[in-house]
């Protein structure tokens, strides 16, 4: 019979093989799957300093509700700095920060959620309007202005030109540094139209104050030093009227949306896309239009600030479609899955194969066996084929029952035992009645008879 060892390593070879199709066949089908499934993911926030988290908050609720295929978990911060940290520190995947202050390092600008004018006020005298003349004065800064003002001294120092002098002023003391002169210039920025409302810092400081010079920082050398900063159109109604149609670029301080360098590109441009197509329904959800903006993309190596390789897919019209983006790994399976194929039917037809010989083996044996009994020379001979028959038929037995039960096998080593135990009835009944007996014969099976 075959040998059990060279039957296990062919099973085995045959487990393994079905077990990597499995595999492979899984993995495929999981890497259809996963991009449909709603990826969640989670955006750092600030709870002070604008309107950001809560137009975060009603962009992920609408990403809820109306079931899209990107999710948004708001996770609140102490302030713009503390944001930063948490995407510097992988705690989020997505972060709304300002570039003037900490800007994470492994990160990368997805869209620009507002930009707020930068305004110089100083006295009529002076009229300091770019940013490259507060070169050595004394310039009052407003706390949340911090990290503006150290970009810009950090800017003048790189330039070549006397570095100014930073005075920390709270809001209720801007006016009296003004009249006082404890302060040359008041550098700060104007978030919206309502920078210039009576509540605001900056109305009341023109309220209140005689005699100032209140002018848009244009763009200079300096300001091309400090990240963040970008010029734009002037947004007439965000200046007041003394300037209006009279400025028609200005520098902006951003606050921007930056995703991790390490996230799926194909998943910041659905999300990219995703958050412009609500803009109408943040409008709503809100009660005011929600000016989110893309970021230039015509020279991105040149950029201070990277854009993301998601974001770039979306506003360059660049995004993969599945088949685009799967195809060479959807082939790769298919190829392998066809030569996995086609070696586990190797391997069913070598075993085939293999029973085959082993059905012919037992057949032969059982065959030999029967010509030896017709050939024995007495009833001692007759009894030791007897008894290799018997052991021959409980081998065959057990293979049939334990690893080939076809017909077709049962039906053969029937046939060859019937025929077996038929010539040693015959050649007992021969030897019984005296019959002579046939020539010296060597039979199959190592079993020899002599005459």
């Amino acid at each position: 019979m075959a040998r059990p060892v060279a039957r296990r390593v062919m099973w085995l070879l045959v487990g393994l093989s079905c077990i990597v199709l499995a595999g492979a066949l899984a993995w495929q089908g999981w890497g259809t799957l996963v991009p449909a499934l709603p990826k969640t993911l989670r955006v750092a926030v600030a709870r002070t300093g604008g309107p950001d988290l809560q137009i975060m908050q009603a962009l992920a609720r609408e990403f809820a509700e109306t079931g899209q295929d990107v999710r948004l978990e708001v996770i609140e911060a102490d302030d713009m700095a503390g944001a930063s940290r948490a995407l510097t520190q992988g705690r989020v995947e997505l972060a709304v920060v300002r570039p003037d202050l900490d800007l994470p390092p492994r990160a990368s600008t997805v869209l620009q959620m507002r930009s707020m004018p930068v305004i110089v006020v100083s006295r009529d005298a002076d009229a300091l309007t770019m940013l490259g003349e507060l070169e050595g004065r004394r310039v009052g800064i407003l706390p949340a202005d911090q990290g503006l003002a150290a970009e810009v001294v950090r800017a003048l120092a790189q330039s070549g030109r006397a570095a100014a002098q930073v005075a920390p002023l709270a809001s209720d003391d801007l006016a009296a540094a003004m009249r006082e002169r404890n302060v040359d210039a008041i550098l700060i920025s104007a978030p919206g139209a309502r920078a210039f409302s009576a509540s605001a810092p900056l109305g009341r400081l023109i309220r209140a104050s005689r005699g100032l010079s209140v002018a848009p920082a244009v763009p200079d050398e300096v300001s091309a030093l400090v990240p963040g900063l970008a010029a734009q159109a002037a947004a007439q109604s965000a200046l007041p009227s003394t300037l209006r149609g009279d400025v028609e670029e200005v520098l902006a301080a951003s606050r921007l949306l930056m995703a991790d360098n390490n996230l799926d590109p194909s998943l910041v441009a659905r999300l990219t896309e995703r958050i412009f197509y609500a803009r109408a329904a943040l409008a709503r959800r809100l009660g005011q239009s929600v000016p989110f903006a893309g970021v230039p993309t015509e020279n991105v190596t040149a950029a201070t600030i990277p854009v993301h390789k998601g974001a770039i897919q979306y506003y360059e019209r660049e995004q993969q479609t599945f088949l685009e983006r799967w195809s060479d790994i959807i082939w790769i399976g298919i190829a392998s899955a066809g030569a996995l194929s086609s070696g586990l039917a190797w391997l069913m037809r070598r075993l085939v194969m293999h029973r085959r010989d082993v059905a012919d083996q037992v057949v032969a044996r059982i065959v030999g066996i029967g010509e030896a009994a017709r050939a024995a020379p007495d009833r001692t001979a007759l009894a030791a084929i007897a008894a290799d028959l018997d052991a021959v038929t409980a081998e065959a037995l057990t293979e049939i029952r334990t690893r080939d039960g076809s017909r077709k096998t049962v039906a053969m080593v029937m046939i060859a035992l019937d025929g077996a135990r038929a010539a040693i009835r015959d050649r007992r009944d021969e030897l019984a009645s005296g019959a002579a007996r046939p020539a010296l014969r060597s039979m199959p099976g190592d079993v020899h008879v002599a005459v």
